[in-house]
């Protein structure tokens, strides 16, 4: 098992920054982003971090998970960074702890989907 690097950082940086982008459109917008059982936009956005490494890489199922977590950390790094700017909507309160917990969780939930759309397409 060999996990590509170069991919998961492609995923995490790029879906972080549509994290970061989505995040203060949302502030922008005020109570009209949409909110789900604590599911924000910014969640999203790092869950699809996960989704784009799996879609992209050709390994197995530990290789695709492991990556998939890896980018979603990556990604929610990037709602820390709107946290710390003063910008609450995109991320739950608590920061550094909360933000790599989403980021494990929505990272792997991705990963999982794709991985489940994956084989099931095959």
């Amino acid at each position: 098992m060999t996990l590509n690097l170069r991919l998961t950082l492609i995923a995490g940086l790029m879906w972080g920054v549509v994290a970061l982008v989505v995040g203060l459109a949302a502030n922008l917008i005020g109570g009209l982003a949409p909110s789900i059982e604590g599911l924000t936009l910014g969640t999203y956005a790092v869950m699809f971090a996960g989704i784009h490494f799996v879609a992209r890489n050709k390994g197995k199922f530990a290789e695709d998970l492991i990556g998939g977590i890896v980018a979603g950390i990556i990604a929610a790094l990037f709602l820390l960074l709107l946290e710390m700017i003063g910008v609450n909507i995109a991320v739950e309160a608590g920061g550094l702890a909360n933000v790599l917990i989403q980021g494990v969780l929505a990272g792997a939930a991705g990963a999982l989907g794709m991985v489940l759309i994956k084989h099931v397409k095959s």
